[in-house]
């Protein structure tokens, strides 16, 4: 899942986390199909070997044994790997719904490896409209005292977002309370709506 930019890892381990990407969180929050199937596209060249030969394969890549000989003459794969990895290419390719018309970048950085041996491809981007984080009335997220973590976040409609901090141990007794309190708040609302402004 790394490979395809939906998680991170940090620390090392026993304390080793796993984070869910912001990627993968648009992909998890998004409504709208042609958004989940950009990301999926972005997910799809994430691995720098998958993105490299889609360079040059593309959609339609060559008969197996042109693959075959290209991963192990010149790329060096092993001769047990090189048909595995065409299969993953292919099926990565397939589920992704990639097309000739999507087209690949070189990324100059490589934060991580070495910079003359990296190929670091990425999908461009420019027509995957991914909604802007929500925020606060402030214009930005308030930040995080001491303690407090995300509970939940998301979305609940085309312009309203929610996001649920919390501090402590959140148990089902404290669900419980936060969902009597929505309650309490969801008839307050209701009863405002119910106003006639003129009278």
């Amino acid at each position: 899942m790394k490979y395809f930019g939906l998680v991170d890892y940090e620390g090392s381990g026993p304390t080793r986390k796993i984070l869910v990407t912001e990627d993968a969180r648009n992909y998890l929050r998004a409504q709208q199909d042609e958004i989940k199937k950009g990301l999926l596209k972005i997910f799809a060249l994430k691995p720098k070997e998958i993105a490299k030969f889609w360079t040059t394969w593309g959609k339609d890549r060559p008969f197996e044994a042109v693959c075959l000989d290209e991963l192990v003459i010149k790329n060096g794969y092993n001769e047990t790997y090189a048909p595995r990895f065409l299969k993953v290419y292919d099926d990565t390719i397939a589920y992704a719904g990639l097309s000739s018309s999507d087209k690949v970048e070189a990324n100059e950085e490589d934060a991580e490896e070495d910079v003359e041996n990296s190929n670091v491809i990425k999908y461009q981007q420019d027509k995957v409209k991914i909604p802007p984080a929500p925020l606060s009335q402030t214009g930005k997220w308030f930040a995080l005292m001491t303690g407090e973590r995300v509970l939940q976040d998301g979305i609940l409609s085309q312009n309203a977002t929610y996001r649920i901090i919390v501090n402590g141990k959140v148990g089902p007794k404290e669900i419980d309370r936060l969902i009597k309190k929505l309650e309490v708040d969801k008839e307050i609302l209701a009863e405002s709506e119910e106003i006639d402004p003129l009278s």
